[in-house]
């Protein structure tokens, strides 16, 4: 269904472990995630996502939640992207999740909330969330360094713009259709996840997600031949690892894949850390730098580079902070002179004073994301 003029520029390229039958849903949730990359659909609208993926994990993925070594962890992220376009967009988001309660012996409940809010173009086109999650993670052997994690998330997805801002010599068609300047739908997403530690020194992670599953109408007219704007699903499939080269060093290599119709990418690069100050558990120092290319794929745009991310970041016992900037790469150099965006993101991992062997008993031995 063919957009409104006025909403082409302002989108965006943007209970556990315990029941078989939940395992078999998430392996059919798998091959029909995969299935997805090589169709195409005819919705068209876009997500938002992060450039920081290590620092936004449940956003990449639900089944990240609960993922951490601690009892809680709270996560903030703010991105500018083309900053020197007209059309910029500012998004901001915050989560939070937390281990519930043990499974048994050899499985862990968690949940999670994620809020988001987005604002894009010379009509402030908003988009807003909020997301609950709930997840649960199963230790695959004694030792909990292989384990295999599982999620569900819903919530309200909320988008609204202001036509006052609105200026034409001829008035927009969808304007005098009557078209709402706001809509809130419900969204349901899910993820499946999966961690190994091989040997004393290396750990390997993966995980697949499937974003908007009833791909909600996010349609701001009705009643008209304009009244259908699918919000398309989002299919990511991402993994990386961790491995010790030196006493100090680390290289902590990642990809993405993500399909949006008609839109894909493909994120890959890597972290190298430096443990330059040793403590017990997460009680230490550590910086990291890298860099990861975004290449993406479009029918009708054929192929291409995207952007060449570059980033920093530095932990200090249970806190990290992290600095990334796009360099813009496409096409859209001419516009925005190369500019693409700053990204920010702070992470705090809390163990808690209610933190004893009784948790410590579910506990995965995660990899430090």
């Amino acid at each position: 269904m063919k957009q409104p003029r006025f909403l082409k520029t302002a989108q965006r390229s943007r209970c556990g472990f315990l029941c078989a039958s939940v395992l078999a849903q998430a392996f059919g949730g798998m091959v029909f995630l995969v299935l997805s990359f090589s169709r195409q659909s005819q919705v068209i609208a876009q997500d938002i996502h992060f450039s920081q993926i290590h620092a936004s994990p449940t956003v990449l993925n639900p089944a990240m939640t609960g993922l951490f070594d601690g009892q809680y962890r709270f996560i903030a992220n703010y991105r500018q992207q083309w900053r020197s376009a007209t059309a910029n967009y500012r998004t901001l988001a915050a989560a939070a999740d937390f281990h519930v309660a043990g499974l048994g012996q050899s499985s862990l409940l968690s949940g999670g909330i994620n809020v988001m809010a987005d604002r894009a173009g010379d009509l402030d086109f908003t988009t807003s969330s909020a997301m609950f999650t709930l997840g649960a993670a199963r230790k695959l052997n004694a030792k909990g360094d292989h384990a295999i994690s599982v999620a569900i998330q819903g919530g309200v997805l909320h988008q609204s713009l202001d036509y006052s801002a609105l200026h034409v010599f001829d008035q927009e068609p969808a304007v005098l259709a009557g078209a709402d300047n706001a809509r809130a739908v419900p969204d349901v997403s899910a993820g499946l996840a999966w961690y190994k530690r091989l040997g004393k020194e290396h750990r390997v992670y993966g995980g697949m997600a499937m974003f908007h599953l009833g791909s909600p109408d996010m349609a701001l007219l009705s009643g008209s031949t304009l009244d259908q704007e699918n919000l398309a699903r989002r299919s990511v499939i991402h993994g990386g690892g961790e491995f010790r080269l030196t006493e100090q060093l680390y290289a902590m290599p990642s990809f993405i894949l993500l399909e949006q119709s008609p839109n894909r990418e493909i994120t890959l690069g890597s972290f190298m850390r430096y443990d330059y100050q040793k403590g017990k558990a997460d009680r230490g120092s550590s910086l990291y730098f890298g860099s990861w290319f975004r290449w993406f794929y479009r029918p009708d745009i054929n192929s291409g580079y995207d952007a060449l991310v570059l980033a920093a970041r530095w932990d200090k016992d249970r806190l990290s902070c992290g600095l990334s900037y796009d360099v813009n790469l496409s096409s859209l150099t001419h516009a925005t002179r190369g500019v693409g965006g700053p990204e920010l993101s702070v992470i705090y991992v809390g163990q808690g004073s209610g933190s004893s062997s009784k948790t410590n008993k579910h506990k995965v031995d995660c990899p430090k994301f």
